[in-house]
């Protein structure tokens, strides 16, 4: 799995020069060959949605200091279901059912690396005019 990781950092490196859309076609690719099997988003949310709800909900995750909701549509200001983003494509899928108390430890904010280039997490303005 870190071999992996590092794999994709490399990629999101190298698509970062080209598009956003090359990255989120990387980290997708990563994912299902990591796995063997991506499952698709709406398969996540038959237990974790519905995605309305699924997005409301205060999730905390810390990443270089910071803490973030990353569960986000891409772009930000979207409201569109099919803006957001395949759930594999920050963590891996689980077993059905989880195991009493599974807690996942593979969740990362890669994708997120496509606009927050520098990996922060300011707003854009802070950096850009």
């Amino acid at each position: 799995m870190e071999r992996l990781q590092r794999l994709l950092r490399v990629f999101i490196t190298i698509a970062q020069a080209f598009c956003a859309p090359a990255v989120l076609f990387i980290l997708t690719l990563g994912t299902a060959a990591g796995q063997g099997y991506a499952p698709q988003k709406d398969e996540c949310l038959r237990c974790h949605g519905p995605l309305e709800s699924f997005v409301a909900r205060e999730v905390r995750f810390t990443v270089d200091g910071v803490t973030i909701n990353p569960h986000r549509y891409f772009p930000h200001d979207s409201k569109k279901a099919s803006d957001f983003p395949a759930c594999t494509l920050c963590h891996d899928p689980h077993p059905q059912p989880p195991p009493k108390g599974y807690n996942d430890a593979s969740a990362n904010v890669y994708a997120c690396y496509q606009c927050h280039h520098n990996h922060t997490f300011k707003r854009c303005s802070q950096c850009h005019e």
